[in-house]
């Protein structure tokens, strides 16, 4: 080669002898490098190019090769140094944009090509193609060849059959043609050239591709031996090879040759010819893919690629095989997988025109983005329709529910109701089909033939016709959300309804809402007069709002009910018909609960939405909860009036000053709160907004551990310090508290007190003097652990840093107080450069004092049983930017005063 293309070129023919010695010479004795490029298309019998004559001591081989080249047993591990596989594309970004600049003329816009190629990979579900240059090369070029096509929705089978014929090509050249139509042929491959030739090595290769993904052995499906490879490949010994050359098959060499592997270049590569097998062979989807379907749990969603592709092929096999996967998805929790798979499938059949499409779908969930196709697949299946979610359309576009059978259902309402006129924005006219009509406008669903509904969720601009649900006779769960409009609506026919949800546009015949032995759930937005809660057996959550007139009939004794929520409520009212309703829900006697606020005992859950209630009656509420044996959870969206007002308000009429009657007013602050209890008294105050009467409502609860923390970044900025300081000081059984502030505020404490914990945004030394000088006059024993970041928080949520030296000398003196233990003074520097959820972001600078962690295990119990520590981590993840140093300081007051 050096020769002939070299010497021969260059020299003249009286030269060639002498340049050729000089070559020669040269690789004696200057290091060079020698480039084998594409070994695995290397003719020779040989496995390598004979290298006769070159000194190995003075040269680099660098091979490029496909990776099944090196796995020839010929070549040893022991010739190769280094070996290196490219394992895909590190930015596929740049490379695509490399290839394009290659392509495209000057005139296209290179970063928009890129752009479009990319969406059209992610629409396509080809983002993974990059960790295969090859194939992401051929899909580009196909691409480019045809992109306008591409962009405006050709198949999946035809962009995959363009790949496949250049593959095939590589292999063997032989051209050949299929008939026109001809039963077995797929309709992709009508004007192939390359495919054909290579028909009975395709055939091979796609029964082994479908035999290892559908294997029972999981780990060998995209990765297996040789010798399992020659299993499906034994009739047929030149089908690897031509998997090898063409590129659909890939080796890897193992340090020994019964490691070597294989796989296809690429998943979806397998996938394709895996359902090109199932095309040839339909009878495989009850031989083996129903039983495969069966053992494996989820499993269909594994096959969805295979699915998609078998639509452009065979549709007829598709159908029958969306049916086993149907049946699988129905009792999954998420069905938007399976509802993208089949709208997938949708669009491929009609691309490659294939029918009749009969492709089964039990769960649907509509709105802009897919309406115009799952429309037409939910005509196909109106009868097995278990779930309809309608999600929100546009404006533009309204949503009518209808029942053209209802005139002939069981009920005591009057007929079908016509449909409203609507203004079309342009002309149109409805297309009829079976179980919808739709138009640029509007949509309309006939629910007739959907007996088997299981749920109905409809969420936006939707009319529900009166009668539009009563054929519904297997409704477990209605949803009418939002803007969802219904005059009259009746409900009296489902016997198996488990939970109901209507908005407050939904009106309800009277006396709709009976019988029902089998609700769980209502959630009533709307106004209804005469709910009876003894109709209910098996009711667990409850959500109604004032408009609901609740029948004196208490709640039966069965009855465990977990969930409460009651909204717009006034408990304050002189009629008291919140507190009749409240009594009632909690399956007590209105008159017998006067006094106190009754709980249910299975209550888990309760929330009250913009209620006005008093400090004292929602205080009766939480004293209540410590009685329970379980956790309970209060969220309120709500106004707490204090008992200042209490007061105010029975002086009404007189003459009260301007101040008081701001007082009155500000008393009215809205409070969003939540106020979990839990076993041995235990009590967590987590605040959004406080209020004076939030505060009053701790007055004098028998609480054993309390914690208090702001929702949004755990700190608390009380701004009614004397109302917390009233109540804390009233907790005449609280041995537990652990609080997180803003800033340091000065509260009382209660004597019974043994254990306090507080965690500062920032503690001056100022502060911290007076802190601890209240906390040693204590006259009792009292463990304290105290955290706070070096430096005085001001306004606008910045922080003046202080250094830690400035501490160390009130601890010294803490030291010299008989009756005070300083167990820990530990100095914490914060490492620079460290994300803020890094375990290694603070580091011990200095311990002056670091006795046993035992006051430690005291607060971390309690904390993991409140939040699992919550208030700690977020303390400590916070203020990062500001503060450099932290402080932990642990005491033991032993109560022993001295002057």
């Amino acid at each position: 080669m050096i020769k002939s293309q070299l010497i021969y070129k260059i020299f003249a023919e009286n030269k060639w002898e002498s340049a050729y010695e000089l070559v020669l010479k040269i690789m004696e004795n200057v290091m060079y490098l020698i480039v084998q490029d594409g070994l695995d298309e290397w003719p020779g019998e040989h496995a390598v190019p004979s290298m006769d004559g070159i000194p190995n001591d003075h040269c680099i081989v660098l091979t490029t090769s496909r990776p099944w080249k090196l796995a020839d047993e010929r070549i040893k591990n022991s010739q190769i140094d280094i070996l290196l596989e490219v394992e895909g594309i590190s930015n596929p970004k740049e490379f695509n944009e490399k290839l394009l600049r290659c392509l495209l003329d000057e005139t296209k816009d290179l970063k928009e090509t890129v752009m479009q190629f990319e969406i059209f990979l992610k629409r396509r579900g080809l983002k993974s193609i990059s960790s295969s240059p090859m194939l992401n090369t051929l899909v580009l070029i196909t691409w480019v060849d045809n992109r306008a096509e591409s962009l405006t929705g050709s198949s999946v089978c035809e962009l995959y059959t363009t790949v496949l014929e250049n593959l095939c090509k590589k292999a063997n050249s032989q051209i050949g043609y299929f008939d026109r139509y001809p039963p077995s042929t797929v309709q992709c491959f009508s004007g192939t050239k390359y495919v054909k030739p290579n028909m009975e090595h395709i055939d091979s290769i796609a029964k082994a591709a479908f035999s290892f993904l559908f294997s029972n052995e999981k780990e060998s499906s995209l990765v297996f031996s040789d010798i399992h490879l020659m299993a499906y490949l034994s009739e047929n010994s030149k089908a690897k090879q031509f998997a090898l050359d063409s590129g659909l098959l890939s080796q890897r060499k193992g340090k020994k040759c019964t490691d070597q592997t294989l796989s296809f270049v690429h998943k979806t590569i397998q996938e394709f010819l895996t359902a090109f097998h199932i095309h040839r062979n339909a009878d495989v989807i009850d031989k083996v893919i129903s039983v495969y379907l069966k053992r494996n749990y989820n499993s269909y969603r594994d096959i969805s690629q295979v699915f998609i592709v078998l639509c452009g092929f065979n549709i007829s096999a598709a159908n029958k095989l969306s049916t086993l996967m149907n049946e699988l998805d129905v009792y999954s929790d998420d069905h938007s997988y399976f509802q993208d798979c089949i709208l997938s499938g949708y669009k491929e059949a009609v691309a490659n025109k294939n029918t009749p499409i009969h492709l089964h779908l039990s769960h649907f969930v509509l709105h802009n983005n897919n309406a115009e196709h799952l429309i037409q697949i939910w005509t196909l299946n109106t009868s097995r329709a278990r779930f309809l979610k309608v999600d929100r359309f546009e404006y533009t576009r309204h949503v009518t529910i209808r029942s053209q059978d209802a005139s002939s259902a069981d009920c005591d309402g009057p007929g079908p109701v016509a449909l409203p006129a609507r203004k079309d924005p342009v002309p149109s006219t409805l297309d009829d089909k079976e179980g919808v009509r739709s138009s640029t406008s509007c949509i309309e669903f006939d629910l007739s033939a959907c007996h088997n509904l299981e749920r109905l969720e409809l969420n936006g601009d939707i009319t529900v016709q009166p009668h539009a649900l009563v054929g519904l006779k297997k409704l477990k769960y209605l949803n009418l959300r939002n803007d969802c409009e219904c005059e009259a609506l009746d409900l009296s026919h489902f016997e198996h309804i488990q939970s109901i949800y209507l908005h407050q546009r939904v009106t309800l015949l009277p006396l709709s809402i009976n019988n029902y032995k089998t609700l769980q759930c209502i959630t009533l937005h709307t106004t209804y007069d005469g709910l009876d809660l003894s109709l209910f057996e098996n009711l667990k959550s409850i959500e109604i709002s004032i408009n609901v007139k609740v029948l004196p009939k208490p709640l039966l004794v069965n009855n465990k009910i977990t969930h409460i929520l009651l909204r717009d409520f006034d408990f304050n009212s002189l009629n008291k018909e919140a507190i009749y309703t409240c009594c009632l829900l909690n399956g007590a006697d209105p008159i017998q609960c006067a006094d106190y606020t009754p709980v249910l005992p299975s209550i888990e859950h309760i929330e009250f939405d913009k209620v006005t209630c008093s400090s004292t009656w929602l205080r009766s509420l939480v004293s209540t909860m410590l009685t329970l044996d379980h956790k309970v959870e209060c969220e309120l969206y709500c106004n707490i009036t204090s008992c200042d007002h209490e007061e105010k308000s029975r002086l009404q009429g007189s003459n009260m000053s301007s101040c008081m009657e701001d007082a009155v007013s500000e008393s009215y602050t809205r409070t969003t709160a939540s106020i979990t209890t839990d076993c041995n008294n235990t009590c967590i105050f987590d605040i959004i907004g406080e209020s004076p009467g939030l505060w009053e409502t701790l007055h004098g609860l028998n609480i054993n551990m309390l914690g208090l923390q702001f929702s949004f970044s755990a700190s608390l900025g009380v701004h009614h310090v004397l109302s917390l300081s009233q109540s804390l000081a009233s907790l005449s059984q609280l041995e537990t508290l652990t609080i997180y502030l803003c800033v340091y505020i000065n509260i009382q404490l209660p004597p019974s007190l043994k254990h306090l914990t507080v965690y500062y945004d920032a503690l001056s030394p100022s502060e911290l003097r007076h802190l601890v000088n209240k906390l040693c006059a204590l006259t009792h024993p009292v463990e304290c652990k105290l955290e706070f970041l070096c430096g005085n928080k001001i306004e606008n949520r910045t922080i003046i840093i202080i250094q830690p030296e400035e501490y160390i000398t009130i601890e010294q003196e803490l030291e010299a107080l008989e009756h005070v233990e300083v167990q820990r003074f530990r100095i914490y520097n914060r490492t620079p450069n460290t994300h803020i959820s890094s375990a290694a972001a603070w580091s011990v600078r200095d311990c002056v004092v670091d006795d046993d962690d035992h006051v430690d295990e005291i607060s971390i119990k309690y904390l993991m049983h409140i939040k699992e520590n919550f208030m700690f981590y977020s303390y400590i993840l916070k203020w990062y930017s500001e503060c450099l140093n932290r402080i932990s300081l642990q005491l033991r007051i032993n109560g022993e005063q001295h002057n």
